[in-house]
């Protein structure tokens, strides 16, 4: 039986309309939810912890005595993990941790010229609330793609927040990778109430200086609410996927890529773009194989059908400027140039390439972090890392400024009408 495809065939033959829906995909936030949002924040300022139970209480059907979970509940789940989870988990987490503290010594450098010498400094945040999504499923992944990053940025103290089983805890493979990384707190909230309460403080939950972590259109709401007093991270929603194919690419491999990040959401986006018809009518016959035997098949074929497409152009340079405007959160590139075609590519969030290149290692154990941009907003923003987690202060040292800098800067704050500006700085000179 052939998987339906929403987008299929040349891109030179894409018509306009067709072409803006793949490319400006963004999801604006309902009004309603927006409102809604703005309400339980309001809440949760005036009445702190009662609040986030009784939210609790009202969305996900869990009555809680207490909000942060004991330190004896953690170390038991730990304990009680299965050994392949606790060795998969260490593994993966020594990985991302060794390319987040290469990354972490890529500093800015000093600067000295006028008289003056300037550098910037990375200082880490004191304080960060992490959200990790649960519901249907647990994602302890998403603990080490956050918190690894956070901890070596240098932050003093990780909160943690997921969302409560019928328990009253997070799901026990999150609180076991919480214990494994020795998260500072671990707070048993999920959806909004959670970010508004990591970016406002509550009587259990502290105040943070930045909120990050992936979610539901609530918890994105809740983000956008806060981000005039923390630090966020970049806008997420479904998850997407496009391959980048040359003639010499395995049509199973790039069909396999599609349907990985297809079962992750009916929403998700999964496009191959081939730089040969043949391929990508190849690709499009291997799909089918590509979906026997998964758990998720029926989540697969609705993502496809919605949002998924084999296209191709024959034209190289179309091929690459589609993937740039696209803008995806994950890209792969199974292509003989891929190395090369990767350094000229700005738009996607993170690339993969190589012979064993495949976007679902980066979700688990590579290094970069999976919790990136989507809808587009890869072109302004990255995934977390580090500098997530960072600061710069900006140091500027002066001992014998140029005579010519001091005439410009004092002519400069006249113009503007500040006198007093003006006159520290021809003061301040010898």
């Amino acid at each position: 039986m052939t998987v339906a495809l929403a987008h299929e065939g040349p891109l030179a033959e894409l018509d306009d309309e067709v072409r803006r829906r793949i490319l400006q995909r963004s999801e604006a936030v309902p009004e309603d939810v927006r409102q809604q949002v703005r309400r339980m924040a309001e809440r949760i300022r005036q009445r702190g912890d009662d609040a986030l139970r009784a939210f609790t209480e009202r969305f996900d059907d869990v009555t809680l005595d207490e909000l942060a979970v004991p330190e004896a509940e953690r170390q038991a789940a730990l304990e009680e993990a299965p050994g392949a989870f606790v060795d998969a988990f260490e593994t993966a987490s020594e990985q991302i941790r060794a390319y987040h503290a290469a990354r972490a010594d890529d500093e800015a450098t000093a600067f000295a010229g006028g008289g003056v010498r300037a550098r910037e400094r990375a200082v880490p945040l004191e304080r960060v609330g992490i959200y990790v999504p649960g519901g249907t499923a647990a994602y302890p992944s998403t603990v080490a793609m956050t918190v690894i990053p956070a901890q070596v940025a240098g932050v003093d103290e990780v909160t943690l927040a997921s969302p409560p089983g019928p328990d009253g805890r997070p799901h026990e493979l999150v609180l076991a990778a919480c214990q494994l990384l020795d998260v500072d707190r671990v707070v048993s909230l999920g959806g909004a109430q959670a970010v508004l309460g990591l970016a406002a403080g509550t009587g259990t939950v502290p105040a943070n200086d930045a909120v990050v972590g992936p979610g539901n259109v609530y918890v994105q709401a809740a983000k956008q609410h806060v981000a005039g007093s923390v630090r966020i991270d970049a806008p997420a929603g479904p998850s997407e996927v496009a391959v980048l194919a040359d003639a010499r690419a395995d049509p199973g491999a790039v069909a396999r890529e599609l349907a990985a990040q297809a079962e992750h959401d009916p929403r998700a986006v999964a496009l191959a773009i081939c730089e040969d018809e043949s391929l990508a009518k190849r690709v499009r016959r291997a799909l089918t194989e590509a979906l026997e035997g998964l758990s998720r098949r029926d989540v697969v074929e609705q993502a496809l059908a919605a949002r998924g497409g084999v296209l191709w152009s024959e034209d190289p340079d179309r091929a690459r400027a589609f993937v740039d405007d696209l803008a995806p959160e994950h890209l792969a590139i199974l292509h003989e140039d891929d190395e090369a075609i990767a350094d000229r590519l700005t738009g996607p969030a993170c690339i993969v390439t190589g012979e064993q290149a495949r976007v679902p290692l980066t979700d688990y154990a590579a290094g970069p972090s999976h919790v990136l941009p989507t809808g587009g907003h890869a072109r302004a923003h990255s995934g977390i890392g580090v500098a997530t987690f960072t600061k710069h202060v900006h140091v500027a040292h002066m001992d014998d400024v140029d005579e010519a800098l001091v005439e410009a800067a004092s002519e400069l704050a006249r113009i503007e009408g500040f006198d007093a500006h003006a006159r520290s700085i021809e003061e301040g000179s010898p």
